[in-house]
């Protein structure tokens, strides 16, 4: 069986779920972040909130205490 694949990650996007996974934070976290004008740059689309992986990655580098370990972030998808 076929692995599900979302075509919004494997072109280097990432939906709120997955980006506070890879931050080792909570959703509410992102969403009290994002009132605060805190955290990694987010975008609407048609599909709702999207992170772009690279700049979650970026933001990691800039701010290592508010993130997850880099084993969180080479966990996700």
């Amino acid at each position: 069986m076929g692995r599900w694949r979302r075509p919004d990650l494997e072109e280097g996007w990432a939906d709120r779920t997955t980006t506070a996974r890879m931050l080792g934070k909570t959703v509410r976290t992102l969403l009290q972040w994002h009132r605060q004008g805190k955290g990694p740059p987010r975008r609407h689309n048609g599909n709702g909130i999207r992170y772009r992986i690279t700049e979650i990655e970026d933001w990691l580098r800039r701010n290592p205490r508010n993130g997850a370990t880099s084993a969180a972030v080479s966990d996700a998808p």
